[in-house]
């Protein structure tokens, strides 16, 4: 199947860990990502006609409603980024960190279906839960290609090369250069593909060009854009 899914992570401030509150400079970057970054993701996608999935922390989600509904407002679909975007591995009690996160997208509206762990550290006690709220995660690097693991969730496959993040500070031709490459390579061997970017990196003016040319490949390369609940629901017993 040859898709593309673009995958927000809208960390904002939660994404700094405790103690946040006294670290003013890192978060006005984080404000900005959600006052002017987000904004151009949004109007990238539009152009393209390309549904999405974006990933909230819980209380990011509280602290921004109205983004929220912006985002929702728009067709696109919201996931599961923890409640306080504590990685799980250091999280004391990972039930509640899932229901208070769930509780707090469902107040604004959000049909969360998935989930993603914040820095892609997924532990053993969280994945033991989220068969019982999820129908997939987004947090393995075990493949290429969607797969099923033994708890019967699909698998939908990250990798810090598909991510902008490592990329910054850096020579932003490498980040596309690489996300094209990938691209192409997946069309190639009609796989899916998700790419995962954060407002206040590839939203900044420099930066946000590179989506769009991402998404000019793909619709040159016949690769359709999609969102993560479609491409779990595509996903068989044996896996992708």
């Amino acid at each position: 199947m040859s898709v593309i899914a673009i995958t927000v992570d809208v960390d904002g401030e939660a994404g700094l860990g405790e103690g946040f509150a006294l670290r003013l400079s890192s978060r006005s970057e984080r404000v900005y990502g959600l006052v002017r970054g987000l904004p151009r993701v949004l109007g990238v996608l539009e152009e393209f006609v390309a549904p999405a999935t974006f990933y909230f922390p819980g209380v990011t989600a509280l602290a921004w409603p109205d983004e929220v509904r912006e985002v929702l407002g728009r067709g696109h679909e919201i996931g599961h980024h923890g409640h306080t975007h504590t990685r799980p591995d250091l999280v004391g009690d990972a039930r509640a960190e899932l229901s208070d996160g769930l509780e707090a997208l469902r107040s604004l509206g959000a049909d969360v279906r998935g989930y993603r762990a914040p820095c892609w550290e997924l532990s053993p006690a969280t994945l033991a839960i989220l068969p019982e709220h999820f129908e997939w995660d987004s947090s393995l690097m075990g493949d290429d290609r969607p797969y099923r693991l033994e708890c019967g969730l699909v698998e939908l496959p990250v990798h810090w090369s598909l991510d902008d993040a490592p990329f910054f500070p850096g020579d932003i031709r490498a980040l596309e250069h690489t996300w094209r490459s990938e691209l192409a390579v997946a069309a190639a061997e009609v796989r899916p593909l998700t790419f995962t970017l954060h407002p206040e990196i590839l939203g900044r003016p420099s930066r946000i060009d590179v989506l769009r040319r991402v998404l000019d490949d793909a619709r040159r390369l016949g690769v359709t854009p999609t969102t993560h609940a479609a491409l779990a629901g595509s996903v068989g017993s044996a896996g992708g």
